[in-house]
């Protein structure tokens, strides 16, 4: 088989890897938690979660599976500013875990 035929079917095995796409950085919130055993990471601007062993496995984790969504080109792109994460401190009778 000549060189020609054998990368032809190469890339049109692959044909997304020809198109050349621009890229920008956006910047999203990632909100963590315990759960069970495993730390549970969400991103609340595409509703995404995913989860990990510890915190930063719960991070790698989101950021790979909100990558994977983001390569979709139906997948919405929140525009504006993300919401502003924070903890609230309130008396409470109820009785803890």
């Amino acid at each position: 088989m000549h060189n020609f035929v054998k990368n032809y079917f190469r890339l049109s095995e692959y044909p997304s890897s020809r198109c050349l796409k621009m890229t920008e950085t956006i910047t999203l919130s990632a909100v963590v938690w315990h759960e069970g055993k495993m730390q549970v990471a969400w991103c609340p601007e595409l509703d995404i979660a995913s989860q990990g062993k510890d915190i930063e496995q719960a991070l790698r984790n989101l950021q790979e599976t909100v990558e994977l969504y983001l390569e979709d080109e139906d997948a919405k792109v929140p525009k504006g500013k993300s919401p502003v994460v924070t903890t609230l401190r309130v008396e409470t009778y109820a009785k803890g875990d």
